[in-house]
C-alpha cells in the first residue's frame, strides 16, 4: 500500500491541495475549493471574523481541509503526513493559535514574532482540533520569517529567485489578498494589498476563481473577440468569438465557458480599453455590458471591482519604490505568480497597471506556497532549514494601508476607475501629491518566461473541484416576517431563510466588512452578535473537473450532521 501525503496550500482565495505518493514523491491527484470557508470579501475581512470568532474560524478551516482530503479519495488511516503553506493568519486559523498579535499594523509597530510562537515545527494530527481521527499523521508546517511575514512570501522569495543578481526586482502573488515583495539592494520590502473579489473573480457577476470553463484571456480576432477557455486539465484552449458592442456569436468554441476568472476580468478591461469601448467607469455599448451569452455577462460593477483591485496594487508598487528610495522606472524585472500570474497575458496586465509600466521581463512561477507544501511533505525536515534562509534575509514588512504615499496613490486610483477622471488627469493628480508616475517603455516588448497552467502536475487522478465547503452560520431570527430583504439584498446569494434560523454560506458570504442583511432587516431581528456554526450538504457534492454550472443550485433541503 502507497505512502499517502497531502500538500496543502491554505490561500485567501480558496484551499488547494495535491494527494502525493511519499515513496515515489509523484502527484497523484489535486483537489480545490473555489472559495475561501471564512466569511469575507477580501482578506482584512477574513482576518476581522477569525479574530472575533477563533475557534469558530479554526472549525470552518478544518472543516474545508477534511473535504479536500475526502476529495482526492484519501482514508484516514492511510494519511501519513500532511505539510500546509499559506500566509501568517490563514496557517494559524489552521493551527488554532491567535492572531491578535497580527491584528496591528501600525507604522513602526515590531515586526517580531512576540509571543507567538511561528517556527517551524512537526506535530501529531491529534494535536489539532478536529484533526484527531487522522492521528499519527505528521503535520509539517513551515515557519513565518516574521510575525506578519508567513510561509508564503517565503516562498514567493525563494521559488522566484528574487534574490538573485542585483537589479531590483519584483515578484507579485495576485488574488483576494495580493502579496507584493520588492528586492532593492538585497532588502526585501513586502506585504500584501487587500485587492478584493475583483481579482480573484469570485466577485464577479458571473466569476469565479480560474477552474475548467472559465474564462481567462480573450484575443481579438478582427473587430471580434474570441474568449481563450480554461479545459478539464487547466489548459488554455479556445473558446467562442463574439462581437463585444452587440454580444452576437460569431463562432462557437471548443469549450463552452460557463464564469470568468480574474485573469479574464484583466483582459477583457485591457481589450475595451484598448478600442474604447470600456473608459472608467463606462462600458459604452448600448446595454452598458459586454454580453458573450444570455447567462455570461461582464457589467460596469465588475469593472469597477477588477479596477480597483489593479488599482490597489498599482498604489502599493509605487508606494514600495518610495519607500525604497528608487526611481519609479527601475523595476524592470517582475515575478508573477498564482493562477492570475499565470493566465493573464502580462501586456494586457500592463497596459491596465497590473504590472509596473517599466517591466521588460516578465517570469511566471506558478503556485509557490503548494510548491512549498510539496516540498515540504517529501522532506519534513526542509522545515527547519527554512528557518536559517528566513532569517538570512533582510525583511521589511510594510502595512500599506497605513503608509501615506499609498493611501494618496489610491486616491488617484479611485478618481481613475470609480470618478472617470482620465489618464492624462490622474497623472496631474499623482503629481500633485507627490506620486511618482513611471514612465513607460513604449514599443519595448515584454520578454515573458511562462508557464502552461500554475500548478503544472496535477497527477493522474486529475483536478476536482469542491463547489462549497458544506459550512454555514445560522443566526436564530425569531420574529422574522418572511420578507426577504436579507435574501434580496445579498448580491452573493449566500442566505437561505427559513421560518426561525437563516442560514448564511460562509464561503459566498462577505462577512463583517458587509453585513447588508443585518442592516437591512425590517424587524431587526438578524443580529450577527447570535451567529451558530452550522453545515449544510450541497447536492452536487463533488463534481468532475469539468465543471457544471450549478451557481444557483448551492443549498439542499436537509442539513447533515457529519
Amino acid at each position: 500500500m502507497a505512502r499517502i501525503g497531502i500538500a496543502l496550500d491554505v490561500g485567501t482565495s480558496c484551499y488547494k491541495a495535491q494527494k502525493i505518493d511519499l515513496d515515489t514523491q509523484e502527484v497523484m491527484g489535486t483537489a480545490m475549493t473555489l472559495h475561501n470557508p471564512l466569511p469575507g470579501a477580501n482578506a482584512i475581512d477574513q482576518r476581522a471574523f477569525a479574530a472575533k470568532w477563533p475557534q469558530m474560524s479554526h472549525e470552518l478551516c478544518i472543516m474545508a481541509v477534511k473535504r479536500l482530503i475526502v476529495g482526492l479519495g484519501v482514508y484516514p488511516y492511510e494519511l501519513e503526513r500532511m505539510a500546509i503553506c499559506g500566509n501568517a493568519v490563514q496557517v494559524s486559523i489552521f493551527l488554532g493559535l491567535t492572531i491578535d498579535d497580527l491584528l496591528s499594523e501600525a507604522a513602526g509597530a515590531p515586526d517580531s514574532c512576540g509571543t507567538v510562537d511561528r517556527g517551524a515545527r512537526i506535530l501529531d494530527a491529534a494535536d489539532i482540533d478536529g484533526l484527531k481521527k487522522y492521528s499519527p499523521c505528521h503535520i509539517v508546517v513551515p515557519p513565518a520569517a516574521r510575525n506578519r511575514i508567513g510561509a508564503d512570501k517565503l516562498a514567493l522569495v525563494m521559488y522566484s529567485g528574487l534574490l538573485e543578481g542585483e537589479d531590483s526586482a519584483l515578484a507579485m502573488d495576485f488574488g483576494i489578498g495580493t502579496k507584493v515583495a520588492l528586492k532593492v539592494g538585497g532588502v526585501v520590502y513586502t506585504g500584501s494589498v487587500a485587492s478584493g473579489t475583483g481579482l480573484g473573480g469570485q466577485g464577479l457577476s458571473c466569476g469565479t476563481v480560474a477552474k475548467p470553463q472559465s474564462v481567462c484571456d480573450f484575443r481579438w480576432e478582427d473587430d471580434n473577440l474570441r474568449a481563450m477557455v480554461l479545459d478539464d486539465g487547466m489548459h488554455v484552449t479556445v473558446g467562442d468569438l463574439f462581437d463585444p458592442l452587440t454580444g452576437t456569436m460569431i463562432e462557437q468554441g471548443q469549450v463552452k465557458p460557463f464564469s470568468i476568472a480574474g485573469s479574464g476580468s484583466v483582459s477583457l478591461i485591457s481589450a475595451g480599453m484598448e478600442r474604447g469601448f470600456i473608459v472608467p467607469p463606462r462600458i459604452r455599448t448600448a446595454s452598458g455590458s459586454i454580453d458573450m451569452r444570455v447567462d455570461l455577462r461582464y457589467d460596469e460593477a465588475d469593472l469597477a471591482l477588477t479596477g480597483i483591485a489593479i488599482g490597489k496594487v498599482r498604489a502599493a508598487c509605487r508606494a514600495l519604490t518610495v519607500l525604497a528610495g528608487i526611481e519609479a522606472d527601475a523595476i524592470h524585472h517582475v515575478y508573477t505568480s498564482g493562477a492570475i500570474g499565470t493566465y493573464a497575458d502580462p501586456d494586457k496586465a500592463k497596459t491596465v497597471g497590473l504590472l509596473p509600466d517599466s517591466t521588460t521581463h516578465v517570469t511566471q512561477i506558478g503556485n509557490t506556497s503548494l510548491q512549498l507544501a510539496r516540498e515540504l511533505v517529501n522532506n519534513p525536515g526542509r522545515a527547519f532549514e527554512l528557518e536559517a534562509i528566513a532569517d538570512s534575509v533582510p525583511w521589511h514588512w510594510v502595512a500599506f494601508e497605513r503608509l501615506p504615499t499609498y493611501v494618496r496613490a489610491l486616491e488617484c486610483e479611485h478618481a481613475f476607475w470609480e470618478d472617470g477622471i482620465s489618464p492624462e488627469g490622474m497623472a496631474s493628480m499623482c503629481a500633485a501629491r507627490g506620486i511618482p508616475k513611471p514612465n513607460p517603455r513604449a514599443g519595448t516588448p515584454l520578454k515573458v518566461t511562462t508557464l502552461d497552467r500554475d500548478i503544472p502536475e496535477m497527477g493522474k487522478g486529475g483536478l476536482k473541484i469542491r463547489n462549497m465547503v458544506d459550512t454555514c452560520l445560522h443566526i436564530k431570527v425569531e420574529g422574522c416576517t418572511g420578507c426577504f430583504c436579507c435574501t434580496d439584498i445579498c448580491k452573493n446569494n449566500a442566505i437561505k431563510p427559513d421560518t426561525k434560523v437563516i442560514h448564511i454560506r460562509t464561503d459566498l458570504c462577505s462577512g463583517l466588512g458587509c453585513q447588508k442583511c443585518q442592516m437591512t432587516c425590517s424587524t431587526g431581528v438578524i443580529n450577527w452578535d447570535r451567529i451558530e456554526l452550522g453545515r449544510y450538504e450541497d447536492e452536487t457534492k463533488w463534481m468532475p473537473a469539468k465543471w457544471k454550472h450549478t451557481q444557483n443550485k448551492v443549498w439542499a433541503s436537509s442539513p447533515t450532521n457529519e
